[in-house]
């Protein structure tokens, strides 16, 4: 089966095309890599998800990499790729790489790279490391020699994560009021933490799906696909919650529920993360969305705070470029996948939830009245 690279990193259907001998081979590939730039001792983090496999998958990549003198940083438990991404700048490494499907079926696995910035690397980075692929023969020792030879770390980042998100929230939001929160894991590695930061918030949480499961429940693990999220919306309406939350699999996209029960749009979504980070938080840059976020809301909020507004076209891959080329305040799709440079250049679901929390808890608002307040705005 051969090996594929796309816009972010190496992904395909477990024991087709993602398997051990080739998880060897491409991860040899990445310590060819930075052998050549010197960057061993820098390092690498791991980090893995829930999926069938991911773990073992991990440890063959951490093998490989300690076999050619790498450092590596495994994570010892699952974690949503935004986490991963935080280590790789926490522990100053040189990449990151998390075995990950994303928010693709099930049956999907593979790795992603991440640059010491905490984001993706650049495509450009990608293509190089594809290119090494295949060009010399893995070089493996097992994980009881890295250790001995003080190559490979076991890693918990997860309270400096969770400490990080709250270090950029407001103390004073979290008094104003306690609000009842239904977080929807869909079975993936983000429910947990998620949770965590809401209940440091002083907020009630509801907890659903948060069972790891390979098979996500027999779901796709994507609140971006509407009927995923029938389970959720019925939970906020029976439960009496003044909204939901719900994570993709590796917790980099976010889907909100309100009070009653509806879906909000991927636009809305963007706007009111916008609106609140602009007039509340005061934070200034342009707004970048791609072409599927619609121009109604964002492109009336960009005008109305002077802000610039930016469209590309569809796929994340050109929100990234677009990033790294300009002062960026918010960045985004039409899916719930947001980022916010100031944060890390990296899409994060559970950011995106804390401050849709603190926007309503600083607003003293309900989430169906926050939107109905982003609409009047956007008429005037």
């Amino acid at each position: 089966m051969e090996i594929v690279f796309g816009a972010e990193g190496w992904r395909g259907v477990t024991a087709d095309a993602v398997t051990i001998p080739n998880v060897r081979v491409v991860s040899q590939a990445l310590a060819d890599d930075l052998l050549e730039r010197q960057a061993e001792e820098q390092g690498v983090v791991i980090g893995y998800d829930t999926r069938f496999l991911s773990e073992a998958f991990a440890r063959e990549c951490a093998q490989v990499l300690a076999g050619n003198g790498v450092s590596v940083y495994l994570l010892d438990t699952v974690v949503p790729t935004p986490l991963l991404s935080f280590a790789v700048r926490y522990h100053g490494a040189a990449v990151g790489v998390m075995v990950s499907g994303g928010t693709r079926p099930p049956e999907w696995n593979g790795l992603a790279w991440k640059g010491p910035h905490a984001g993706p690397i650049m495509i450009s980075e990608l293509k190089y490391l594809a290119a090494k692929v295949g060009r010399s023969s893995p070089r493996s020792r097992s994980l009881e020699s890295a250790m001995q030879q003080e190559l490979l770390r076991y890693a918990n980042c997860d309270e400096p994560y969770v400490h990080h998100l709250l270090r950029l929230t407001s103390v004073s939001a979290r008094k104003k009021r306690r609000l009842r929160l239904v977080v929807d894991a869909m079975h993936g590695s983000g429910g947990h933490l998620l949770t965590q930061a809401l209940e440091e918030f002083g907020s009630e949480v509801i907890p659903m799906r948060m069972r790891h499961d390979p098979l996500f429940g027999g779901c796709v693990p994507d609140p971006a696909i509407a009927e995923q999220l029938m389970p959720l919306q019925e939970k906020v309406k029976d439960s009496g919650a003044d909204l939901g939350l719900a994570l993709s699999g590796d917790g980099a996209r976010l889907a909100a529920v309100d009070e009653t029960g509806r879906v909000l749009t991927g636009q809305e979504l963007f706007g009111l993360t916008a609106l609140h980070l602009m007039r509340e938080r005061g934070w200034r840059g342009s707004l970048v969305k791609t072409s599927d976020v619609g121009k109604r809301i964002v492109d009336a909020l960009g005008k109305r705070f002077d802000q610039r507004v930016r469209e590309v076209g569809k796929g994340f891959k050109n929100v990234q470029d677009r990033v790294q080329r300009e002062d960026v305040l918010l960045a985004g799709d039409g899916d719930g996948n947001l980022l916010i440079p100031r944060h890390m250049p990296e899409r994060d679901g559970l950011f995106v939830g804390l401050l849709l929390l603190e926007h309503l808890l600083w607003t003293e608002q309900s989430l169906a009245e926050a939107v109905d307040e982003m609409n009047g705005i956007v008429e005037k």
